[in-house]
């Protein structure tokens, strides 16, 4: 199949992802780790290949339906009840957060490759949408879908209350991702006090020293300072 004769030349004129070229390099780069697909750093457990095995075996190869298997739904129902006591129905797990991303994500491709300029909700640059934010941030808004890629419908500027519950959390946002790149404990420790949902800063101070700790092998950029926190201990 000769694809250049198929692809819609706009797809085709689309540069490559820059986000993949970040997975790329940083796949190439020692000790660098990568915040991209989550995909966990050891073997699926032998249990979850063999019941894939037996699946594949029995000829159950198809996609399920966006709300789920009923007897996993059940399942998770007797775990939540077993573990934390929550009493919940099958039925209301296909109420849950993320039910229909699969359409959504279909609809994305199908916008893009057909150029079909459907508006959706989705994660792109700001690009003046927001004029409170600043025009390359990173921001959640409704935009047209096209073949290019999302044009940003623009909001333009939110109400005193909403605008200060926004800018504060991309501050934190964009301080985490500069505590996270230089290795610096002070700015890591700021964006855990910009965080609203952090009541002082002494429990900021505490949260950070023992995430740091316990993740310390994903993180040689704080190696000192964790060594320190160790030390204190």
């Amino acid at each position: 199949m000769d694809f250049e004769k198929i692809v819609n030349p706009i797809v085709k004129d689309i540069p490559p992802s820059g986000i993949r070229k970040f997975f790329d390099l940083a796949n190439q780069m020692e000790g660098v780790i990568s915040l991209g697909v989550g995909e966990p750093d050891f073997a699926t457990p032998w249990t979850i290949r063999e019941a894939a095995i037996y699946s594949i075996e029995k000829g159950k190869t198809f996609y399920t339906a966006n709300q789920g298997l009923l007897e996993l739904r059940k399942e998770i129902c007797k775990y939540q009840k077993r573990r934390f006591d929550l009493d919940y129905k099958p039925e209301q797990l296909t109420k849950r957060g993320g039910t229909y991303y699969s359409d959504a994500a279909c609809e994305l491709i199908n916008s893009i490759y057909n150029d079909k300029r459907t508006t959706m909700v989705v994660s792109t640059q700001n690009k003046g949408a927001l004029t409170d934010l600043p025009y390359d941030s990173v921001a959640e808004v409704s935009a047209i879908i096209t073949a290019a890629g999302p044009m940003p419908i623009s909001w333009g500027t939110l109400k005193p209350a909403a605008r200060g519950m926004v800018q504060i959390m991309k501050a934190m946002e964009e301080t985490t991702i500069e505590a996270a790149v230089t290795g610096d404990y002070g700015k890591a420790l700021h964006a855990f006090t910009i965080n609203p949902l952090v009541p002082s800063g002494q429990i900021a101070k505490t949260l950070l020293d023992e995430m740091l700790i316990a993740h310390k092998k994903h993180l040689p950029q704080f190696a000192d300072k964790i060594a320190e926190l160790e030390a204190q201990q």
